[in-house]
């Protein structure tokens, strides 16, 4: 009876030690993304908007090339190229995408670093990237 004993000893404590390792990999790290959509600093767990969080691995995994590729990563949001040099960015299907409203501020606003952007044409080149 103790002989079989022996082998379960070695085997359950080959398992304990298996498993222990396992245990002390380390833990991957998060970094908090603080969000100013509403003019002051919040946690995105905190924010009730939908908000799509890009790291820079991202951006090269899905290999976006153009400002207009982002419409493939947020969704609910389309940004076109519209008729020469006119970008168009829409969100939810709001938006200044007909051509009577070619002269009127668009609903959707672009901002590059908190400063408002008037003409979508920069947006059109690969150099934002």
């Amino acid at each position: 009876m103790k002989n079989f004993r022996f082998p379960r000893v070695v085997l359950s404590s080959c398992i304990v030690a298996i498993s222990s390792a396992s245990w002390a990999q380390e833990s991957p790290i998060f970094e908090e993304v603080l969000v100013t959509a509403e003019k002051r600093t919040e946690s995105l767990q905190n924010l009730s908007q939908a908000v799509t969080a890009l790291s820079a691995e991202d951006v090269e995994n899905r290999q976006l090339s153009s400002f207009v590729d982002l419409s493939a990563i947020a969704p609910g949001v389309n940004v076109a190229k519209n008729e020469g040099f006119k970008t168009v960015i829409t969100i939810r299907g709001i938006g200044n995408e007909a051509n009577q409203n070619a002269i009127a501020n668009p609903s959707v606003s672009y901002h590059l670093d908190g400063v408002y952007v008037a003409s979508l044409l920069p947006c059109r080149q690969t150099s934002w990237i």
